[in-house]
C-alpha cells in the first residue's frame, strides 16, 4: 500500500499510524530507501507500507475510526546534532 504524508509527520508517526508500533522501523526504512531515522518528512511524501508487518491492528483501527492522523512534529529544527558535539544551533 502507498500512503501520502500530512503536515508535521515524522517517521515514527507514520509507523504508529500504519503499523501500530515502531517495531518495523528498519523494514520501513529499507522499503523506502531512508538512510536515517532523523530524516525530515515533507508533507505530500509517498511511502510504501507493508501491510504484512502491522504489529498492532487495534491501534491502526482506532486511528482509522477516529479519522486521526498522527503528527507530532512542530516543524522546527532542534539544532545541529553533528559529530562535533558543539552547541552551534
Amino acid at each position: 500500500m502507498k500512503i501520502v504524508t500530512t503536515e508535521n509527520q515524522t517517521i515514527f508517526d507514520i509507523l504508529i499510524q500504519y503499523y501500530g508500533s515502531i517495531e518495523p522501523l528498519f523494514d520501513f526504512m529499507e522499503d523506502n530507501n531512508i538512510v536515517s531515522v532523523n530524516e525530515n518528512v515533507n508533507a505530500g511524501t509517498t511511502f510504501i507500507i507493508d501491510e504484512n508487518l502491522v504489529v498492532d491492528n487495534s491501534v491502526v483501527d482506532y486511528l482509522v475510526s477516529k479519522k486521526t492522523s498522527v503528527a507530532t512534529s512542530d516543524g522546527s529544527v532542534n539544532g545541529d546534532f553533528s559529530l562535533d558535539f558543539n552547541n552551534d544551533f
